[in-house]
């Protein structure tokens, strides 16, 4: 990616700092083009000092597969990483450039058939599993998405119930739509702000809050909504992305993200609950 959008040869050429790549070739997105500097000199493609970057000379720049982690991701994964990774040159031109095709409103049809993708269906298939959600369990999807109300409604069946909550419209309009095609009378979306009071007419054995986190200001108020939301003896499931310099780089490729939380980030805005952690991906917080 260097390569094509010129910033190798830039850095050669003495165009060394943000301000000045960015003003050479008319890239608008200064914090993306320093993110991914950043992750370059994380693996030791660039150096940086002061505000300036250099190439390294003699780097082997072949990445091995476990600098990208590939014995820990499914090939899906990194098939939409690399789907987000194509929309690099044009981000940088222009955050809001249409066409980059990653933002959860403008291209919830496109970010509904990622959510479709073994990946993704592998890591609702996790959270079913060691949450222990099952038939007649009362689930609450916070930033549900397009898909993942529709598979809850199927674990918990017509005797549970499944609500799931999504800032995007579109996204809540194409889950309303599969939902109704199904006939789940059981689950229910609506479009919501998490960030802020969530008025719930329920409590929930369940709230699952999957690849989420990242994506929100607002940590302890999201975590607060969620505890409030669970019965007595009720549980938080909790799935985010390892913090990871190639992961971030991708992640801030998406308009919404704001920055990957630390387990212990997590750990330190969960209060009156008792914790297990399932590596760096899962968080279960069972309400005291």
């Amino acid at each position: 990616m260097g390569s094509v959008t010129n910033i190798f040869s830039a850095i050669e050429g003495n165009i060394q700092t943000v301000d000045d790549i960015a003003d050479e070739y008319g890239y608008r997105n200064k914090k993306l083009l320093k993110i991914y500097l950043d992750v370059l000199c994380s693996y030791g493609i660039l150096k940086r000092k002061d505000s300036k970057y250099f190439l390294v000379n003699g780097v082997d720049i072949r990445l091995e597969k476990r600098d990208f982690m590939l014995d820990k991701m499914k090939e899906d994964l990194i098939s939409f990483f690399m789907s987000l990774i194509n929309v690099f040159p044009h981000l940088l031109i222009d955050p809001n450039n249409p066409l980059a095709t990653t933002d959860f409103e403008r291209d919830a049809n496109i970010w509904s058939v990622w959510l479709e993708n073994e990946w993704f269906r592998s890591v609702r298939r996790v959270i079913t599993e060691i949450g222990g959600i099952g038939k007649r369990d009362y689930v609450l999807d916070m930033g549900c998405g397009s898909i993942s109300p529709l598979y809850y409604g199927e674990v918990v069946g017509e005797n549970g119930k499944v609500t799931g909550l999504d800032k995007s419209k579109k996204m809540i309009d194409i889950a309303r739509a599969k939902i109704e095609h199904r006939g789940y009378s059981w689950v229910e979306v609506e479009q919501c702000d998490i960030e802020k009071d969530v008025g719930l007419d329920e409590e929930y054995d369940v709230v699952v809050i999957s690849m989420v986190l990242e994506y929100v200001h607002k940590l302890e108020k999201v975590l607060e909504n969620a505890y409030n939301a669970l019965k007595d003896d009720g549980k938080i499931i909790i799935f985010k992305m390892p913090n990871d310099p190639i992961i971030n780089f991708t992640e801030a490729l998406i308009p919404q993200f704001v920055k990957l939380r630390s387990t212990r980030e997590v750990r330190e805005a969960l209060t009156k609950v008792i914790i297990k952690e399932y590596g760096d991906l899962l968080i279960v917080a069972h309400k005291c």
